[in-house]
């Protein structure tokens, strides 16, 4: 059958005109088909004619202004019934008698009903006899009036029923309504979309593009002959393709019994009993034919080809569907409606599960992680064809949210992954796409379906519901993990470690809480997790419990040495840990240390264990001893006596001995250590692949004096990584291989664990390197060696003195100065170290003590939001105030300990610390160590920036749907904190869920009340500590260019975050 296109001319037409054109012109024409029995086709079909329709049309449009009166303002009408023609009808009786139509879907929760009501002000409800189920619920808690319609038969037995007249033109009408749809609500309480008539005819349109030569419009297999319509008529696809689509092309929706559940073996008893060429499936759909021979063989024999939409299908499903039956994958969503898609003429169906689409739908792919990248629709200047803009006609550009992959060899064709609300954040920032996970643990036949959970986790769990629908006994679910275990581990297999599950992490539904699915069929994955948020952490809880239990507390040094060493090594992955081998020595990170912290707290019920006792202790032997103290236990074999001063002065003295043992057993040589012209700028970076490791690589590279860079980092592929890292941060992904080499190393092992013609290449040509002192001592080039410290190191100098204290360029030499947390403490030993082996070593060295760094000033990306200072921001809105000060305010510091801001954007710092360490290599003939002072000389105070943050954070969060935001105020400091500390216990109890997606989006800051409250320590005397940068100054012009952090970064910051 050839396609009869229809031209733009022709497209601004309004329905109403439509369905009365059709009733005069060809009365006997087909509108739809319907079977004769409320719940089979097996006795037979109908098919209702123009003006069969168009008299339905009218009566209810008459019925409409007797019972409920004509619109006012095109005020809204809900109209909820079954998946029937009826949907059709009350729309196009709702635009006559001047109403937009809401068409919610039955599925939603009370909650989600109630709320889209209310944002709608609705009050008045069209509905069958007998009523959906929901309709009941509904009115139990709010009033509306109601309107019951005529059954199916009633409506289109109807004879000479007066026309409703509708007098008026598309220019008068294309600005207002028609009808409203939600979103799915997949994320939360859906939002309410209001499309008006300019909306219809720009679907038509990007259905109607033109065909590149080579190319076929996929539009046209879903713009023909008979098809059965297997999505309902309250979701997006199903009303546009049943009623928009074919009011244009004339195409005839084949309905399913209106009075039969929306299961597969509706399907197939029309696919049996009445002719359709092809279906237009919900994905559900699609897996259970393909699951089922008898079903699959049917259908192939019944129709030409199948089209599916709402959701994706696994590949294993879709491979044995597309066997048989040609399977076309359509996409789009409720705010875009379906994208214009391509097929080349040569296309290999095997790639049924690729798009290519239109250049006219002037898409953008952006990459966002791993090989994911989000599908940005970017706006034309005449977007005639992207109806998205008449929703949100104040964007230049529309980010949907959806992650696809490239194929891995043909250009252009894009595959669907996930939805970024899918994706699962862990606690240490890893993030993992969970949906080929539970596509495949899916397709067990005793699974119905599977949701991976572990939002704000350390490691992920796996909701399963099964097929069988009953309570299951204990014996019976282990039984059960045990049956589906072998597709579980198989599935894991192609997950990174925090993402796999664990047999003791595996949780089965209820069967009176069945999964919460949209009304495609689809699982609704947070209302799922939020359904089961407290059974979630209950799993995760008996964790907790189970490990603590059956200790006594004559637990003997020997059992914690023992389980301390085991949770070190599986953190850390250092196999071959000694007991007093230091952890910072072996290259342990800080989010090693947060995830070696929480590990302990599930194995020792011991709640003050925090990471500063492991950055003081930082040995499995010192670890053990500390935890023996917190618990009160005495060890007479062990002197756990330890303050904090000791500490450092012990790790300090340990590396020094090292230091000149080192130094007496190395051959130096003096006369081959020279700086070459040649070898000046060749760059050795540990850590690229962090946010300033990222922007300092980009700098370098910028640098066309750089001939070089070996980038030294962990993870296996760090050139994948990094450029993954770069497409986050909106930074270039190109790395030529003859400017940038990427080495996977191990800094805890001799040589980094590289090959040993690799290691001595490097060690003859690197110009400088950062953190690694023997190489620096070992190499023939004599290369400078730069430390990026933290401003932390010194932070305790303020508060010896008790007066106001500029801290001095130069090495401090008292264990007392660092601030007292691990992370300053630990920078403050390394720069000890560093001038010691400078010393002994004859090597240039260099330290830079560095403020806070920010996002970059040329883009709002690339702050991350679980930093303390976004988190605060973040929590203040989720609260509704704003602390008036960063910290305590007192006589001496009236914008609190850290209301003077220095920060600098790490962009700018980028280019400072390339600087310095470019010009370290000149004082080759001054003193070896130099220390110089990153701190924005140009400060600007919390108070000047609050009116901006304030209101950049309240619109920001007005545009998310769901928030209801009144005022945020400015409260004193200690009553923020106060306030931050109840609203945390609020939200873990009052949602009993403390680990779930929203509450740890929303609420950051809880994680961080520790920190926070540091903040209201009241500083002996006045003990403020001010960095003198004049020698910085003077070595660095990049340093001099910085600019005080302006409003405009912080707006577009602050809107980053609340929108990632």
């Amino acid at each position: 059958m050839r396609v009869e296109k229809a031209i733009l001319s022709s497209s601004e037409r309004l329905l109403p005109h439509i369905f009365e054109e059709r009733a005069k012109k060809n009365p006997q024409g087909v509108y739809c088909t319907l079977p004769n029995s409320l719940t089979s086709y097996t006795s037979g079909s109908r098919d209702i004619t123009h003006l069969e329709a168009y008299n339905a049309i009218n009566h209810v449009a008459w019925l409409i202004e007797k019972s409920l009166g004509r619109g006012t303002n095109f005020e809204t009408v809900t109209y909820i019934g079954p998946n029937d023609p009826r949907y059709h009808i009350v729309v196009l009786a709702g635009i006559k008698t001047g109403y937009k139509v809401f068409l919610p879907s039955p599925r939603n929760s009370k909650v989600a009903h109630l709320s889209l009501l209310n944002k709608l002000e609705c009050k008045k409800l069209i509905c069958t006899n007998p009523e959906v189920p929901c309709v009941p619920m509904i009115l139990e808690d709010y009033l509306m009036q109601k309107l019951p319609i005529p059954s199916l038969q009633e409506l289109f037995d109807l004879k000479d029923v007066p026309v409703y007249p509708y007098d008026t033109t598309y220019e008068n009408e294309k600005k207002n309504p028609v009808y409203v749809l939600h979103t799915s609500g997949s994320t939360g309480i859906p939002k309410p979309i209001i499309y008006t008539h300019e909306y219809i005819p720009r679907v038509i349109n990007l259905n109607d593009s033109t065909t590149p030569e080579g190319y076929e419009n996929l539009s046209r297999f879903a713009t023909q002959g008979r098809f059965f319509v297997g999505l309902p008529c309250f979701h997006a696809a199903g009303l546009v393709f049943s009623l928009l689509v074919t009011s244009f092309w004339n195409n005839i929706p084949v309905f399913p019994p209106p009075a039969a559940p929306p299961v597969t073996s509706v399907f197939i008893d029309t696919a049996k009993n009445t002719e359709i060429d092809w279906a237009f499936l919900s994905p559900v759909i699609v897996d259970e034919v393909a699951q089922n021979p008898s079903y699959l063989d049917l259908v192939s024999k019944r129709i030409k080809y199948s089209i599916f939409g709402g959701g994706s299908v696994s590949q294993k499903s879709g491979d044995i569907f597309n066997s048989k039956i040609p399977l076309y994958l359509m996409l789009g969503s409720s705010e875009c409606s379906n994208f214009a898609q391509l097929r080349a003429l040569d296309f290999n169906q095997s790639d049924w599960n690729y798009f290519e689409f239109h250049p006219s739908a002037n898409i953008e792919f952006r990459h966002r992680f791993d090989d994911l990248y989000e599908m940005v629709v970017v706006k034309k200047p005449d977007p005639y064809d992207q109806p998205v803009f008449l929703l949100f006609p104040d964007l230049n550009e529309f980010e949907t949210k959806d992650l696809y992959t490239p194929h891995p060899t043909k250009p252009g064709l894009w595959q669907h992954k996930a939805r970024i609300d899918d994706v699962i954040v862990f606690l240490n920032g890893e993030k993992t796409n969970p949906i080929s996970f539970e596509h495949e643990v899916g397709n067990h036949p005793e699974i119905s379906a599977a949701v991976v959970a572990g939002d704000q986790r350390f490691e992920a769990c796996l909701l399963i519901e099964p097929v069988a629908n009953r309570q299951l006994s204990s014996q019976e679910r282990t039984e059960l993990i045990e049956r589906i275990w072998p597709v579980v581990s198989s599935a894991n297999k192609a997950c990174p470690a925090h993402a796999k599950v664990s047999k003791g992490k595996i949780l089965f539904t209820d069967p009176t809480r069945p999964m919460m699915r949209a009304g495609k069929g689809t699982v609704q994955r947070q209302a799922t997790l939020n359904l089961y948020a407290e059974d979630i952490d209950r799993l995760y809880a008996e964790t907790h419990s189970n490990a603590a239990s059956g200790r006594s507390n004559g637990t003997k040094i020997l059992d914690i040495t023992a389980t301390i060493r085991d949770l070190v090594k599986e953190v850390t992955e250092l196999n071959d840990i000694k007991d007093d081998d230091d952890f910072f020595a072996l290259g342990v990170d800080s989010l090693q240390v947060l995830h070696l912290v929480k590990e302990l707290k599930l194995k020792f019920p011991l709640q003050e264990l925090n990471p500063s006792q492991v950055y003081t202790n930082p040995s499995v032997e010192a670890l053990s001893n500390e935890i023996l103290r917190v618990s009160g236990q005495p060890n007479g074999d062990a002197s756990v006596s330890r303050d904090r001063k000791k500490v450092l002065t012990v790790v300090r003295e340990r590396y020094e001995a090292f230091i000149d043992g080192f130094a007496r057993g190395i051959k130096l040589y003096p006369q081959q250590r020279q700086l070459s012209a040649a070898n000046l700028k060749m760059v050795l970076l540990t850590g690229s692949t962090g946010s300033l490791g990222s922007y300092l690589l980009h700098t370098l590279l910028a640098d066309e004096t750089v001939k070089h860079i070996y980038c030294l980092n962990r993870s296996a592929d760090s050139r994948s990584v990094q450029i993954s890292r770069n497409a986050e941060r909106q930074l270039p992904t190109d790395f030529p291989q003859s400017r940038v080499t990427f080495l996977t190393s191990d800094l805890s092992e001799q040589q980094f664990g590289l090959e040993p013609s690799i290691y001595n290449k490097l060690a003859s040509s690197s110009g400088r390197v950062q953190n690694l002192i023997c190489f620096a001592a070992l190499a023939s080039t004599a290369p400078t060696l730069l430390f990026l410290s933290s401003v932390g190191a010194a932070g305790n100098c303020g508060k010896i003195a008790g007066v106001p204290t500029l801290v001095s360029e130069i090495i401090l030499e008292d264990d007392d100065s660092p601030a007292l947390m691990g992370y300053g403490e630990s920078k403050y030993l390394a720069e000890r170290i560093l001038d010691y082996a400078s010393k002994k070593l004859d090597i240039v060295t260099g330290v830079v003590r560095i403020t806070q760094i920010t996002g970059p000033s040329a883009s709002a990306r690339g702050w991350n939001r679980n930093e303390w200072f976004p988190s605060l921001v973040l929590s203040s809105g989720h609260m509704g105030a704003l602390p008036e000060s960063l910290g305590i305010m007192n006589n001496a510091d009236p914008a609190g300990q850290t209301g003077g801001l220095d920060w600098i954007p790490v962009d700018q710092l980028s280019r400072i610390i390339a600087e310095l360490s470019f010009g370290l290599s000149k004082k080759t003939s001054e003193s070896s160590m130099h220390v110089f002072h990153t701190v924005n000389p140009n400060l600007i105070t919390w108070k000047s920036l609050l009116p901006v943050v304030r209101d950049t954070l309240q619109k920001s969060l007005a545009e998310q749907p769901g928030i209801t935001q009144a005022d945020i105020q400015i409260i004193p400091y200690p009553e923020w904190l106060e306030r931050l500390e109840k609203q945390s216990t609020s939200d873990s109890a009052g949602r009993g869920a403390s680990g779930s997606r929203e509450m740890a989006y929303w609420n950051p800051g809880m994680k961080l009340l520790e920190f926070y409250k540091s903040l209201l320590e009241q500083p002996q005397g006045d003990g403020r500590v001010r960095f003198d940068t004049r020698s910085t100054l003077q070595a660095c012009g990049s340093m001099r260019d910085l600019e005080t952090i302006k409003p405009e970064w912080m707006a577009a910051w602050i809107k980053h975050w609340v929108s990632e």
